[in-house]
């Protein structure tokens, strides 16, 4: 008689917790009713257990709207650290989120300002990591994109005067000679072809052989010096002192001011 009275009242017990289970609710309206209704417990329960779901694929918008209420239970229990986390939770998941002033009590929106402020600060850091790290590349595609113009200006791009102007010399030079073994190689072809005497018609030709060849030779290495200008001017290591020269300014309150300003002593 007595376990068959335990066995009822276990069966029981039992029945009454899978239908408390059962009667969970299933929606963030449900969730919200139970918000307004004053059954904060009942509601938080929901919301984690809704967060946590394996099963439930949640939109942003919807874990936006479960930590809103989070936030706000937590606030209505005095608890305004934990309703910050929840509104910076919130914004995590949609930054443009925003609480109307109008209908929202002071107490609630004071808080979601002070999570606003912070998100936002985080956000500005985060985006100055981005910039630290991309900095490197876009000084070496910067200085890469002003050697193609000339060899020698990459490297000056990237405070490196000694080999800029080293580069730039030889270019120079290089280019210079190019330009005058071209005007010596038309200047004896055309006398090798107007030449009478087979003397000087052979004198002509060696002349032209030998600009020829040398405007080979400084074609090959003005080509050369191109080609290495721009490749040391991308793929060379940024000097540190470039890089804090080019470093983002932070404000006296401490906030990271988005963008830098790059200057280099030509």
């Amino acid at each position: 008689m007595r376990y068959g009275r335990l066995l009822l009242i276990s069966t029981l017990l039992l029945s009454m917790f899978v239908h408390a289970i059962a009667q969970q609710p299933q929606s963030i309206e449900d969730i919200n009713e139970l918000y307004k209704s004053g059954r904060y417990g009942e509601a938080e329960i929901a919301c984690f257990r809704l967060l946590n779901s394996a099963d439930s694929a949640l939109m942003a918008e919807d874990k936006t709207e479960l930590h809103r209420i989070l936030a706000f239970i937590s606030i209505a229990r005095e608890d305004n650290r934990s309703g910050l986390n929840h509104f910076l939770l919130a914004l995590e998941s949609h930054p443009l989120y925003r609480l109307d002033s109008r209908l929202t009590s002071p107490k609630i929106y004071s808080v979601f300002e002070d999570a606003l402020e912070r998100f936002q600060e985080l956000s500005a850091s985060k985006k100055v990591d981005v910039e630290e790290y991309s900095r490197p590349l876009v000084v070496r595609l910067e200085a890469g994109t002003k050697s193609l113009l000339f060899p020698g200006l990459g490297q000056l791009h990237r405070s490196e005067p000694l080999k800029g102007y080293t580069f730039m010399g030889l270019g120079g030079f290089a280019l210079a000679g190019l330009v005058t073994a071209q005007v010596q190689v038309g200047r004896y072809d055309n006398l090798y072809h107007d030449a009478t005497d087979p003397t000087e018609a052979d004198d002509y030709y060696d002349t032209y052989s030998s600009w020829w060849k040398m405007r080979t030779i400084l074609g090959a290495s003005i080509g050369a010096i191109w080609v290495s200008s721009v490749l040391h001017a991308y793929m060379a290591p940024v000097s540190q002192d470039l890089l804090i020269a080019a470093s983002p300014s932070i404000s006296p309150t401490g906030t990271a001011m988005m963008g830098f300003t790059l200057s280099f002593d030509w």
